[in-house]
């Protein structure tokens, strides 16, 4: 996504000098780019009036992904836990996770076509899933915090909301990715991962996708169960540690 915004304002100064440089800088979760505008006095009086003209680029957030803190706790693990130890993309694929950023149908239909995926379906987690119901709500988010695997790809793709997926790397790490709207993970079978929302919103809408109906079991770490998805991960991946 790319994305032009021309924007026109009228500004009253009083100045004596011979031009005016303004440099304008816009943060927000979008990255951008600004250009510095310079234009010359037009007449000498001390008040002039300078229309000003800038072009903002707007560009698609990269998400954010980090090595996990590793100070959570069963109250605070919603929270960020940035170690402030950046993890490239590059990384993630290497490690058998696939991620990327869309923004429109089109190029999620292309990428299901490609990896065959027949079958999808919505879902909405919040406290309003649970109809207010506080204790069933916490005791969902710590089964979903509970490190485990699946037997078959688990794919997300965020409609709204935010939420933050981890995965283990060969050298036992956590990695964390924190998701968005628009941003489609897709974790490989036999990965060791959580999920969690965010505390900020503790609300996320994602589209699940699957090539067929999928094993929706759990298989938690400490279970001690190596099944084939497992161990055929674990030999994709040694030569990434």
């Amino acid at each position: 996504m790319k994305a032009t915004y021309e924007l026109h304002f009228s500004w009253t100064v009083r100045t004596t000098d011979r031009k005016v440089i303004l440099l304008l800088k816009k943060q927000s979760r979008a990255r951008g780019t600004c250009e510095a505008v310079m234009w010359g006095i037009t007449n000498c009086n001390e008040s002039i009036a300078l229309k000003l003209s800038f072009h903002y680029q707007l560009f698609p957030a990269m998400v954010a992904i980090y090595y996990h803190d590793n100070l959570d706790t069963p109250e605070n693990f919603t929270e960020d836990h940035d170690s402030g130890v950046p993890v490239p993309e590059e990384r993630l694929s290497e490690i058998g996770v696939f991620y990327r950023y869309i923004d429109n149908m089109e190029d999620l239909e292309k990428i299901a076509k490609e990896r065959d995926y027949k079958n999808r379906d919505q879902i909405a987690l919040n406290l309003d899933t649970f109809k207010g119901d506080q204790k069933a709500f916490d005791a969902k988010m710590a089964q979903f915090y509970k490190e485990h695997y699946h037997e078959d790809e688990e794919i997300r793709y965020i409609l709204d909301g935010e939420g933050f997926f981890d995965v283990r790397d060969p050298e036992d790490r956590w990695i964390r990715a924190k998701l968005n709207k628009g941003d489609l993970l897709i974790l490989p079978a036999g990965i060791y991962h959580r999920f969690t929302l965010s505390k900020r919103l503790q609300y996320v809408k994602a589209m699940r996708l699957f090539k067929d109906e999928p094993k929706w079991e759990a298989i938690n770490r400490d279970e001690g169960r190596n099944t084939e998805a497992r161990l055929e991960y674990s030999k994709s991946v040694a030569s990434a540690a």
